[in-house]
């Protein structure tokens, strides 16, 4: 058993970092020839931060799964394929939320649909449980989805360079840029200390003895990336580093882009007219 145990544990690590790096290390589709890839980051990150307010705030769900089926045909137009787009953004963080949301329908107070004789205990399922359910899911699946979406179609130095330009302080744009470079770095690091280590078994070892590799492993893992901060940080005081980063490249908000952003922008309003009964809608969208 626990040889089994620690073979899981050795191939799940090697497939999750190798999955990692090869899909970190991979920008194809923010460099291809599509809608959002042509639109100027600044104008992305407004319309997406407007959309992803809207969702918060909105309780329909008609009005959810419209900004869902537009962010769908924003990818869809970005030559995102809709397959690879589904599931990532649905198999993780929204798949993980509708686990946590199961109980709503069974502890919300309500207009009850159905009722389930458990054991002797009468378990019921009321309607606004159930609705807050899918709301809570919708709500989730749409903000992954439109921040997946940003960060797909923009390489990260550009989506760096916008946070910039925007005003954000400079030091949050600092930390999130060397942080996302040597997140690289260090799961290449790591996964080549697996693959040498798996290199040198000659045989099978215990659980205890696989418990005290990997500590020793992520022990030494920490010390390296300490060591190597430290060697980044004075080799960028030498080179003339005074707390910010010069970017060559200039951002500049062409027709297009503003004819775009206010597109988008404009496009919220129908879903909170829905949202607030200004619109007639039939009575069963109206959830």
């Amino acid at each position: 058993m626990a040889m089994g145990l620690r073979r899981m544990v050795h191939l799940s690590v090697r497939e999750v970092l190798q999955k990692f790096r090869d899909v970190m290390f991979q920008d194809r589709i923010a460099r291809r020839e599509g809608l959002l890839q042509s639109i100027d980051p600044r104008a992305k990150i407004v319309v997406i931060v407007a959309l992803i307010f809207t969702a918060v705030f909105l309780k329909k769900i008609v009005t959810l799964v419209a900004i869902l089926f537009l962010a769908v045909l924003l990818a869809m137009l970005s030559k995102i394929s809709l397959r690879f787009f589904l599931l990532r953004t649905f198999v993780f963080i929204p798949l993980f939320s509708a686990v946590i949301a199961i109980p709503l329908p069974f502890i919300v107070g309500g207009e009850t649909i159905t009722s389930i004789a458990l054991g002797g205990i009468l378990i019921r399922v009321s309607r606004e449980g159930l609705l807050q359910m899918v709301q809570f899911i919708l709500r989730v699946w749409v903000c992954v989805s439109l921040s997946v979406l940003l960060v797909l179609t923009t390489t990260w130095p550009k989506l760096m360079h916008a946070l910039a330009r925007m005003r954000v302080p400079r030091v949050f744009v600092l930390i999130a840029d060397m942080t996302y470079r040597y997140l690289f770095y260090f799961a290449d690091m790591l996964y080549k200390m697996l693959l040498a280590r798996e290199s040198r078994l000659t045989g099978p070892i215990g659980m205890m003895d696989t418990m005290k590799t990997g500590a020793s492993a992520v022990g030494a893992l920490l010390v390296r990336a300490y060591e190597h901060g430290e060697r980044v940080y004075l080799a960028m005081k030498s080179r003339g580093f005074c707390g910010s980063i010069e970017i060559l490249d200039n951002l500049t908000l062409r027709p297009r882009d503003i004819t775009f952003m206010m597109l988008l922008i404009l496009s919220i309003i129908p879903l909170i007219l829905v949202e607030v009964h200004a619109l007639p809608l039939p009575s069963h969208l109206l959830i």
